[in-house]
């Protein structure tokens, strides 16, 4: 079997950096000595580190364990308890304020709201994000509503936005 292969040594894959050539497994796929972030040093086959199969030792998935379940100040990537979630809202850790999930964590714009009105949120209240952008939760961009108020944004909210683009086009088209 000819030894053809990329040379993957200096590249990072995740986590990891290769740091050379550490011969083939017994199916013979190739094996790269890889240095993860954490000084983890292990052997990798190239196909999991080009498929982006294997991207740290595992000290990834322990960082984001330990942030979920509070305990994480150690880890690189800590907010200090807050977070991006998979929706695009920012969520908190406030275990002890009375709109927090069983995990602890309560949404920020729901947080921020119910410092506003200077009580927690009731049941059937939500809060909605004016301009539409669900991480922006300034408090001037925060309406309380009754009940759920589908996305998008109210003809109410937009009114200045497109008053702001009619006025552009308008000065491009007299041009």
């Amino acid at each position: 079997m000819k030894n053809v292969y990329k040379d993957l040594t200096g590249i990072n894959f995740g986590r990891w950096i290769v740091l050379g050539f550490a011969g083939r497994n017994s199916s013979c796929q190739i094996l790269w000595r890889c240095k993860c972030i954490c000084g983890s040093i292990k052997l990798v086959t190239g196909h999991n580190l080009k498929a982006g199969e294997s991207k740290s030792c595992g000290c990834a998935r322990n960082d984001k364990t330990k942030r979920l379940n509070g305990g994480g100040s150690k880890a690189p990537y800590w907010k200090g308890g807050r977070l991006l979630d998979k929706d695009g809202y920012i969520i908190l850790k406030k275990p002890e304020h009375p709109n927090a999930r069983k995990s602890g964590y309560v949404f920020e714009h729901v947080y921020v709201m119910s410092q506003i009105i200077g009580r927690p949120l009731y049941k059937g209240e939500t809060v909605h994000h004016k301009n539409g952008v669900r991480s922006d939760n300034e408090p001037l961009n925060l309406d309380l509503r009754l009940n759920n108020h589908g996305s998008g944004q109210s003809i109410k909210d937009l009114i200045p936005y497109w008053k702001k683009m009619l006025a552009l086009y308008e000065t491009l088209t007299n041009e």
